[in-house]
């Protein structure tokens, strides 16, 4: 009869970004490591938080703003 079983391990959990390039935005990553070789992880959820940018904060707007004001000096 068996009462227990422990199984000795810790998971290293990693959070990061990963480099996609010079001209690519970084994915990011989150990555799981067992310190026990003879368990493996099958699954994991994960929640996505995506931060909204301000209007101001948009490439597109500082764009329209630099056109405008191109046209603005020259004249």
């Amino acid at each position: 009869m068996v009462d227990s079983i422990v199984i000795p391990n810790e998971m290293k959990l990693t959070i990061g970004n990963k480099s996609g390039g010079i001209f690519r935005k970084s994915i990011p990553i989150v990555k799981l490591e067992n310190t026990n070789p003879y368990l493996s992880t099958i699954d994991m959820k994960n929640v996505i938080i995506e931060d909204e940018k301000k209007f101001y904060d948009r490439k597109v707007f500082w764009l329209g703003v630099g056109l405008i004001g191109g046209i603005i000096i020259m004249k």
